[in-house]
């Protein structure tokens, strides 16, 4: 079962990351042809910052965390923890994994709860030029969070299993899940 669960979240991941990818080209086209168009003819592409804002910053933020998290990249100060074990150092990380999968999941919760809330009300941004729908991007947070949430629970526990079974293997920086 852990096999099919890593393997169907790191699918997931990487579709995330693939979308965060493309709102990424996207976004940079998007902004170069409205800087063109501003100079060469002076006409920029109407809501470019509106688009950007809303949908593209938005995506490219919150999409790739679950391969970030999967990746092990996430922003780590090993100040007190460069000297211990790897047994302490594994059960340490994954009591902290499990610690942060609460909260980021109670983020992923709050998530959905603004997104139902926008979609509920059909949120818009009034622009210069038009109305911009903003409620679909409201979902790209707690998907973002959830699938971090998932990462955080399968390498809590992990790690845990790893440090209980007295491996003396650090945590891995791993590029998957470790799937056994």
């Amino acid at each position: 079962m852990n096999v099919t669960i890593g393997k169907t979240l790191n699918a997931l991941a990487n579709v995330l990351l693939l979308f965060g990818g493309i709102l990424m080209v996207l976004m940079m086209l998007q902004i170069t042809l409205s800087v063109l168009g501003r100079y060469l003819i002076s006409q920029p592409i109407p809501g470019t910052l509106e688009v950007v804002s809303s949908y593209y910053m938005v995506g490219v933020v919150f999409f790739p965390l679950a391969y970030v998290q999967r990746q092990r990249e996430h922003i780590v100060v090993e100040l007190f923890t460069q000297k211990i074990s790897p047994r302490a150092l594994a059960g340490l990380e994954g009591v902290i994994y499990l610690l942060s999968s609460i909260y980021v999941g109670m983020l992923a919760w709050r998530g959905f709860l603004s997104a139902f809330k926008a979609y509920g009300f059909g949120e818009t941004w009034t622009t210069a030029y038009f109305d911009l729908i903003t409620w679909p991007t409201y979902w790209f947070v707690p998907i973002g969070f959830t699938f971090m949430t998932l990462y955080l629970l399968l390498q809590g526990v992990n790690d845990l299993v790893m440090a209980w079974r007295n491996n003396q293997i650090a945590p891995p920086p791993a590029k998957h899940l470790p799937i056994e």
